[in-house]
């Protein structure tokens, strides 16, 4: 008998793609016996929820409910509590899979009875169809490769995961106070505290990830700052930081890196400066970055089989953007740590 999947949709202002992601979504290749669909709506004000509900009344197997925390992590779990699914598969609404998706998740389950999550590669695309560009090399360049245990952890996004319910319902499922790292918190967690090493990163598993053709510069600062004050506390637990040392050059491990450098940095930086020193310091400091930053960007191209001309002054951006929302995120850290409420209040005014 073949397992019974739930594919569960995070949905909130979908109103372009949620659509065709239904669409996709019904014409899997696996029989209809054997799977639902199961949207959970952060309360769109769009009316993506009205198609949704329209589907609904066509397909019995499309079910829809609301999450009533505001955070994604919440709204994942009511996707596990609400489903029935033996393999619970997640996927965004702005994104849509092709027909063979639910088949290729079930075989890899099939495979290996060991398995506990399998995720892919999310294809950037543009709401005309295109592949985007250069983000590809920049966002996906290091999801290529397969990867398995702990070098799967920073790879897989659960716009395109799955996860067996066993697996879910032991660990707690997700943490339902974040709305980013998720993902990795909830794989590190199980690696680290119930030692379930059985996850599996394939890019021959993958979906097509619908993102604005033109994005603006300070779109993408405010998600890099905002995604690096929120994951201080985060990469700051017990769990996540034996992943990094377990997996160096892996993206928890430089999100690790960066708290550390800021919490050596500002001190220094500052004694740098009272003493004159600071011209003569970025004089050695700024070559040795060119060439780090000229090297990153070969072996990325190399690897990705494409070059992105703005790689080098995105990835400088990005470090900038990431540091001062590390430091602001420790700030925070502290201020709630010491209850400095008024500091608290006072620092989310100036990063306003």
């Amino acid at each position: 008998m073949l397992p019974f999947v739930s594919v569960v949709v995070i949905t909130k202002n979908n109103v372009k793609t949620v659509e065709k992601c239904i669409n996709n979504l019904l014409n899997q290749e696996y029989s209809r016996e054997y799977y639902e669909i199961v949207f959970v709506d952060g309360h769109s004000s769009d009316g993506t929820d009205e198609i949704i509900e329209k589907y609904a009344q066509v397909y019995p197997i499309i079910k829809l409910y609301y999450e009533e925390y505001g955070t994604i992590g919440y709204a994942r779990n009511v996707g596990i509590n609400e489903s029935k699914g033996d393999i619970i598969a997640y996927i965004d609404g702005d994104a849509y899979p092709p027909k063979d998706w639910v088949i290729k998740i079930v075989d890899a389950f099939n495979n290996d009875d060991k398995l506990a999550i399998i995720g892919g590669l999310d294809v950037l695309t543009t709401e005309h169809g295109e592949i985007a560009g250069g983000r590809v090399v920049i966002d996906s360049w290091r999801r290529l490769k397969r990867k398995v245990g702990i070098k799967a952890i920073p790879c897989i996004k659960t716009v395109n995961f799955a996860i067996k319910r066993s697996v879910a319902l032991a660990c707690g499922g997700f943490d339902q106070e974040l709305s980013y790292w998720e993902e990795p918190e909830l794989m590190a967690r199980l690696y680290v505290k119930m030692g379930i090493i059985n996850i599996l990163y394939d890019p021959q598993i993958y979906v097509y990830h619908e993102r604005s053709a033109k994005r603006s510069l300070r779109q993408r600062v405010k998600k890099v700052f905002r995604t690096s004050v929120v994951g201080v506390p985060v990469f700051l637990r017990e769990h996540m930081i034996r992943v990094a040392v377990a997996n160096l050059a892996s993206p928890i491990a430089t999100s690790v890196y960066m708290i550390l450098a800021c919490v050596l940095g500002v001190p220094l930086l500052v004694f740098l400066t009272v003493n004159g020193l600071m011209l003569g310091t970025l004089g050695i400091l700024l070559p040795l970055y060119f060439i780090v930053i000229s090297i990153y960007t070969i072996y990325a191209s190399v690897y990705a089989k494409k070059f992105a001309v703005m790689l080098p002054l995105i990835l400088t951006l990005d470090s900038a953007v990431r540091f001062a929302g590390t430091v602001y995120g420790l700030i925070e850290v502290l201020a709630t740590c010491f209850k400095l409420n008024y500091a608290r209040r006072l620092f989310r005014i100036f990063a306003t």
